[in-house]
C-alpha cells in the first residue's frame, strides 16, 4: 500500500527468549510497509540478544545496553525511533498484520479537520499459546464526558493497541516517581490532541504464569496508584474542571486500592471523593467497607 508516513514500534526486551520471535515477525507480516522496528535488549541473560540479532536489517535495529529496566528501555528506543508515529510493543506480545496500515489511515483521516495525536483499536487477551482467552477492556467514556476527562479516572486501553503522534513528547514516560507508565504517557499525549477510537481488533495481549506474580505485588500497585494520582492532581485540566471529574477521579482511585486490601487508604480516597458528591451511595457504601475492612 502507498506510504504515509514512518512507524517507529519499540520493543523493550528482557530475558524474552520465549515469545520474541513472534513479537518480531508480527512486525516483519504488516501489510503497511513504512516502519522500522527499534528492539532494546535490557541486559538479558538468555538468548534475547541473538534472537534479535539475527533479524537485523535496515528496517530492524536492536540496541543493546545493560539491565536497567522497561521504562529506561522504552525511552532508549524512543531517543533513537525515527518516525512520525509511535507504537509500543511488549517483547511477549503481538500485533495483527493490519494494525499499522488502519491505524496510520485512521489517524491521517482528522488531518484536515481536528488535532488527534493518538488512536486505539480493540485487543484480545490470549494464553501462552496466543489462544485468545477474552477481549480486554477498552474503557469508554459516556456521552457528554471526554477522553480528556475519562483520562483522569482510569488507563483507558492496553499500550500495544494505541499509534500515537512522537511530536512534542521528550521522552516515553518518566524515570524518578513511581507511576503508572502508559497512563502516565497518555496524560501526556493528550495534551497534544484528542483521542479517537475505532473498532477493529489490533493485537494480542499474552497472559502467561510469570506475569501473575507481578500482579500478586499489591503494595506496589497500591503505590503505582497513588503515584499516578499524584500527577493527576497537579494537573491545570484537573485544577478546573468540574466536581463530576473530581469526584470519579478520587473514587476510581479508593475503588482500585480497596480491591488491593489498601483499607486505610481507600477510607481516605473515599472520603476525597464525597467531598465533590456527598450524596454518593457507591461512595458511601465502598467507605463503609473499607472502614470494616471488607474487599469489594
Amino acid at each position: 500500500m502507498e506510504n504515509n508516513g514512518k512507524v517507529s514500534i519499540i520493543v523493550a526486551a528482557y530475558n524474552a527468549e520465549r515469545f520474541l520471535e513472534e513479537c518480531i515477525k508480527s512486525v516483519l507480516n504488516q501489510t503497511y510497509n513504512n516502519w522500522e522496528l527499534i528492539i532494546v535488549n535490557d541486559g538479558s541473560t538468555d538468548s534475547t540478544k541473538e534472537i534479535a540479532e539475527s533479524y537485523l536489517s535496515e528496517k530492524v535495529k536492536v540496541i543493546n545496553q545493560s539491565n536497567q529496566g522497561a521504562i529506561t528501555a522504552r525511552n532508549v528506543g524512543f531517543y533513537h525511533a525515527e518516525g512520525e508515529f509511535l507504537v509500543i510493543l511488549d517483547a511477549d506480545d503481538i500485533i495483527y498484520n493490519t494494525k499499522l496500515e488502519k491505524q496510520v489511515d485512521y489517524i491521517r483521516s482528522f488531518d484536515s479537520c481536528e488535532n488527534v495525536s493518538l488512536v486505539f483499536g480493540r485487543s484480545h487477551i490470549c494464553d501462552e499459546n496466543l489462544q485468545i482467552t477474552r477481549e480486554a477492556a477498552v474503557h469508554m467514556p459516556d456521552e457528554n464526558y471526554s477522553y480528556r476527562n475519562k483520562i483522569f479516572e482510569t488507563n483507558l486501553f492496553p499500550i500495544h493497541a494505541a499509534m500515537f503522534r512522537k511530536n512534542n513528547l521528550k521522552k516515553l514516560h518518566s524515570l524518578d516517581d513511581i507511576t503508572i507508565p502508559d497512563w502516565e504517557l497518555w496524560l501526556e499525549v493528550i495534551e497534544y490532541g484528542n483521542f479517537k477510537f475505532h473498532n477493529d481488533f489490533v493485537c494480542a495481549y499474552r497472559h502467561h504464569e510469570s506475569m501473575s506474580a507481578k500482579k500478586d505485588m499489591s503494595e506496589f500497585q497500591i503505590k503505582q496508584r497513588e503515584g499516578i494520582l499524584k500527577k493527576i492532581v497537579v494537573s491545570p485540566r484537573f485544577l478546573i474542571a468540574d466536581d463530576r471529574v473530581k469526584f470519579n477521579v478520587y473514587y476510581s482511585t479508593a475503588r482500585s486500592i480497596h480491591k488491593f486490601s489498601g483499607f486505610n487508604r481507600a477510607v481516605f480516597y473515599y472520603k476525597s471523593a464525597l467531598k465533590y458528591n456527598i450524596f454518593s451511595i457507591k461512595c458511601i457504601v465502598g467507605l463503609i467497607f473499607a472502614w470494616f475492612k471488607f474487599n469489594v
